[in-house]
């Protein structure tokens, strides 16, 4: 009836059906367990480089921001020295020197100190 003659020869067939049940198994635990890590990893990864762009965006708008006021500071200064320059021009016109000593500034005539 049965093709294997003693209970013995099915003991060691179901015993090796088992080991290859536990062995494929186990690499389908494996298969799918590295697949979750880089699924995961993947994941990670995206968000991270999210982040970045996002930052790297805000950092940009941030330059813009410091290259207009920049800009707008040297627009500042040339007209600063501009002004300058001509009261040095008018002072000397009319005879008269700016003396810059630290923080004091000084007016001088050809004949007195004012």
């Amino acid at each position: 009836m049965f093709p294997f003659p003693d209970s013995n020869t099915w003991s060691l067939f179901l015993v090796g059906g088992e080991l290859l049940v536990l062995f494929l198994g186990s690499i389908g635990g494996y298969i799918g367990l590295r697949s979750a890590l880089t699924r995961n990893a993947l994941r990670m990864q995206e968000t991270v480089r999210q982040s970045l762009l996002d930052e790297n965006e805000i950092l940009q708008h941030r330059l813009d921001r410091v290259e207009a006021d920049l800009a707008k500071a040297h627009e500042e200064n040339e007209k600063f020295v501009a002004r300058f320059n001509a009261i040095v021009l008018l002072l000397e016109q009319r005879g008269m020197i700016l003396v810059l000593d630290n923080s004091t500034v000084h007016i001088k005539d050809k004949k007195k100190r004012i």
